[in-house]
């Protein structure tokens, strides 16, 4: 087996299984076990991980885990209210569930993160869902796909559910042609963004 590995300089190079994991107590190893050396005039550590489920929370912001199952990386951040492991970016190529409302009430689902509306009737009432603490961060867009809601008797009010409310409010009126109001669930409540 080899010896211990010290990263001391700004070059890092090793290959797999030589990946750094902490042991919870401060202590770093390789992925063959060998003892690392953090060291070169730093301040801090670097923490990585490299694990098909989240490791043991880690001791600095910014810690790094890349998810062997998935290939994705996450990086340890404090978000105002909670610590929690959060991609760092969003892969290309994301495409969105879309659906369309041509109804006067329709009550939406988290399974589409898009509803265009394209009632012509005159008001389109739609319900958000109810939403649970593991929807925190889930997203939901309203949108007039036909224009003339600000005229001809129409519109589209979006309102809560179970006493959920928007930004305070247990409904929101959209008045404006082609308007669109994304909808973010978070804290027991929905938010507009």
């Amino acid at each position: 087996m080899p010896g211990p590995l010290n990263l001391t300089s700004q070059k890092i190079s090793f290959t797999y299984p030589r990946l750094i994991q902490t042991d919870g107590t401060g202590g770093y190893y390789d992925g063959l076990g060998d003892p690392v050396n953090i060291g070169g005039g730093g301040t801090g550590n670097y923490e990585f991980s490299y694990t098909g489920s989240p490791p043991p929370t880690p001791t600095n912001l910014g810690a790094r885990w890349l998810d062997s199952d998935t290939g994705i990386e996450y990086v340890w951040v404090y978000d105002g209210t909670q610590y929690l492991w959060m991609q760092p970016t969003q892969l290309g190529g994301v495409k969105y569930q879309a659906s369309v409302i041509n109804t006067a009430t329709a009550t939406v689902s988290f399974a589409y993160e898009y509803y265009g509306v394209t009632y012509m009737g005159g008001i389109c009432t739609v319900t958000l869902p109810s939403g649970v603490s593991a929807n925190d961060g889930q997203f939901i867009t309203i949108a007039d796909e036909v224009g003339g809601i600000s005229s001809y008797g129409r519109g589209i009010v979006v309102q809560g559910t179970g006493g959920q409310l928007i930004n305070g409010n247990t409904s929101v009126n959209m008045k404006l042609n082609y308007m669109s109001l994304t909808f973010l669930y978070r804290n027991s409540s929905w938010k507009t963004i």
